[in-house]
Formats: C-alpha cells, sequence, structure tokens
C-alpha cells in the first residue's frame, strides 16, 4: 500500500522491494526490475513476468526519479522504526566465495537506519515482520 508516507515505507521494507546496498547499480533492484522488465508471477508460477504497475508502464521519467533515490541510498525506508526507534538491518556480505547475512538491531528514525544498537549472534535474527529492533 502506497497511500502514506508509513504504508509505503512499510511496504518497501517489510516486502525487501530495495536496500541501501541497491545504491552501487539501482537498475538491478527488485523494485526497478519490477517496474521496468517484471519479475516472475508468486501467484502464478511459469506464466511469465508480472511487471508493475498492471495497467500501464510508468513513465520513464518516475522510474529514473526512483533510481535516483535508490542511488541515494533509500532515505526513508531503511528500517522500519518501532515504539523505541530501533528496527532492523540485514547486512550480507561475501566470504569466501559465498554470502553471508548478518543482522543487526539498529537506531531507526523516519525510516533511515542509524547506529547499530546490537549485533545478533549465531543464527538469531532481527526481522522486521516479527520481533521489529530485537535479535531473536
Amino acid at each position: 500500500m502506497f497511500d502514506t508516507v508509513e504504508n509505503t515505507r512499510r511496504t518497501m521494507v517489510i516486502n525487501g522491494l530495495v536496500f541501501p546496498e541497491d545504491a552501487d547499480d539501482p537498475a538491478s533492484s527488485f523494485l526497478i526490475r519490477t517496474l521496468t522488465v517484471g519479475t516472475p508471477s508468486i501467484l502464478s508460477p511459469g506464466s511469465g513476468n508480472i511487471r508493475m504497475p498492471f495497467v500501464s508502464p510508468m513513465p520513464d521519467a518516475d522510474i529514473h526519479l526512483i533510481e535516483t533515490w535508490i542511488r541515494a541510498g533509500v532515505p526513508g525506508a531503511q528500517c522500519l522504526p518501532n515504539a523505541q526507534n530501533r528496527g532492523c538491518q540485514a547486512v550480507t556480505v561475501t566470504v569466501g566465495g559465498q554470502s553471508v547475512t548478518n543482522y543487526n538491531v539498529v537506531e531507526c528514525v523516519d525510516g533511515n537506519a542509524g547506529a547499530v544498537v546490537q549485533a545478533c549472534t549465531g543464527t538469531q535474527i532481527c526481522d522486521s515482520r516479527s520481533g521489529n529492533g530485537e535479535c531473536k
């Protein structure tokens, strides 16, 4: 749902539509791919790519504006703040040729990730869908 800033932030963060690390290559972000070339249908696997919005393609100028926002590090959609202004951050790094995701609890004000408050350890994760702002 994109009717308010809060709902847009929630949709972007919860659904993983865009991440700060997409700033290096906005065109490869899930959001831009969905708006331009489409992504595989979740509801009808094997039916081909679905491009959003369904009704008609988004104007190139609007896509360029979104790419500029992604290139800036997705300000306002880096995390989803809880009541204590904390949120979750997942950072994926490559170690020995394998991708490893580390989870952190971060300060989160107006959807912008700040300092790491706690690094999740072992198999703990911090997820905005459940336990937002804490390692579980």
